[in-house]
């Protein structure tokens, strides 16, 4: 009996590893065929002195403080009309809150719906802490090593620029696209975009626009970045996490520290924290990271490629794995918490009678603020802790199948401009000016079509933001060749 138990067991094994090594060796490659060898591009000197142009301007937004670089964001529209006159002439311009603009590019036809190109305008501010770090001043637009050195290169000037260099460089040539394309530029989007994006698409909607695609910054062309894969790989964000910080704050009479009660607000404030720190929201493959597995999967190296293929038995390993690359890829598995703001005390012998923190929470698609909250309050489990959400909370993005126009479209010109580089949908972990436009586009689509490093991506939002010059030269492709797909 025994014998008879081990030699099933056997077969079943065996069984197993040859389904495993079939699906791995028969699993279809998502890829788009391309000559897989790097373009080369000439170098726009003209572009490249309008980014710089845009970039000596400062248009920064502050938290709490709208627009203080008012002058600033007029400088821009100006200089627009200035470098940019076919597309100042031809394309009907509207301004939108006296910042954000508009460009209608009529097409040939209005048999299909219009599609959105857009960027942000505004950057965020230069901590004075790290001013000094900067190689190339903040604002210089300064060329060197060659690349193009500032806040915006990135993030997201650089895309502004390369998309009105591309439709200008058409209207040269004569080009008229089939049907109608909009290029908006926000103003507001590193303090959430309400008074820029979110008002462009109320007005959208106010005309009965819908659009059937629309590209926004987002992922971006990473290199040595994916585990077990050898080429590049194009990240397009096909979803991005939800938003939502909670106030959390204890009321306890206070009074001189030499005499201290048993429960302080700060002891209270702290423990809860404690609490929530203590409880991680459980892991899992979400279907926009399954559609990455799946994506990436055929082109690993073995034996990683026997995992990727095949999710349906290693999905615990694969999650595993993301979770111990560090926090971008923990952040992709689970719904994310940070203690972001703490603030308790005026003095140091004076025991403060409230205590206060923020916590900043990133939703995994499936999730809700509100159940989120729900959660959080249970394990707090503490009527002395009150617990509030603050404002701009929004739950996770839909979901942008890589069956839609927009995936198939962005895939399709990167297979032609980055015929070296793979593509893969992913998730999202930061947030977007797309969450204004749900309600107007089919498809929505995250992709920053930029070359960068992994030390190049840190300096967004941080010191020595800078783009590559053959790399602007490969974004402004990209976009000349979207507009004529479009």
């Amino acid at each position: 009996m025994l014998k008879k138990t081990l030699l099933f067991v056997l077969v079943v094994l065996l069984l197993l590893v040859c389904v495993l090594f079939v699906k791995t060796y028969t699993t279809e490659s998502k890829q788009l065929r391309t000559s897989g060898e790097r373009k080369t591009f000439s170098i726009r000197y003209d572009a490249l002195q309008h980014l710089q142009s845009a970039i000596r301007i400062p248009t920064v937004s502050y938290d709490g403080h709208i627009n203080t670089d008012t002058a600033g964001f007029l400088a821009v529209h100006r200089l627009f009309d200035s470098v940019y006159p076919l597309t100042t002439q031809r394309l009907e311009k509207t301004v939108i809150n006296s910042f954000s603009l508009i460009y209608r590019w009529k097409g040939k036809s209005s048999a299909a719906k219009p599609s959105i190109l857009y960027a942000h305008l505004d950057v965020v501010p230069i901590e004075t802490v790290n001013k000094s770090e900067w190689t190339h001043a903040p604002f210089s637009g300064d060329t060197a090593e060659g690349m193009v050195w500032g806040r915006g290169t990135l993030d997201d000037k650089g895309s502004a620029i390369a998309m009105l260099e591309s439709t200008e460089a058409l209207l040269k040539k004569g080009f008229t696209p089939e049907n109608d394309i909009y290029l908006v530029f926000g103003h507001d989007e590193e303090i959430g975009g309400n008074l820029g994006a979110g008002e462009v698409a109320k007005f959208f909607l106010s005309k009965g626009i819908k659009t059937r695609f629309n590209l926004d910054e987002g992922g971006m062309c990473t290199s040595k970045m994916v585990p077990f894969v050898d080429k590049p790989v194009m990240l397009i964000g096909t979803a991005e996490k939800g938003y939502m910080t909670l106030n959390i704050s204890v009321k306890i009479k206070g009074g001189h520290s030499s005499k201290p009660e048993k429960e302080t607000s700060t002891g209270v404030l702290v423990d809860a924290l404690q609490k929530i720190n203590a409880h991680p929201f459980p892991a899992q493959l979400s279907p926009v990271l399954a559609d990455f597995v799946d994506y990436v999967g055929p082109e690993m190296k073995m034996p990683a490629r026997l995992l990727f293929t095949n999710r349906w038995l290693f999905a615990p390993i694969i999650i595993k794995a993301y979770q111990n690359v560090g926090g971008e890829g923990n952040a992709v598995t689970r719904t994310t918490s940070s203690i972001t703001i703490l603030e308790a005390g005026v003095k140091d012998n004076l025991i403060p009678g409230e205590a206060k923190a923020k916590v900043n929470f990133r939703i995994l698609t499936g999730q809700t603020c509100v159940g989120v909250l729900k959660e959080i309050k249970d394990v707090v489990n503490d009527e002395r802790v009150v617990i509030e959400v603050a404002e701009n909370s929004f739950d996770p993005s839909p979901i942008t199948s890589t069956s839609t126009f927009g995936f198939k479209t962005t895939q399709a010109v990167c297979g032609e401009v980055f015929p070296d580089v793979l593509v893969s949908p992913f998730l999202m972990i930061g947030g977007t000016d797309s969450k204004h436009f749900e309600k107007v586009s089919e498809s929505l689509i995250r992709c920053m079509p930029v070359r960068m490093s992994k030390e190049q991506l840190r300096t967004i939002h941080g010191v020595n933001e800078r783009i590559g010059i053959h790399d602007f030269m490969e974004m402004i492709a990209f976009y000349e060749q979207m507009m004529k797909h479009l």
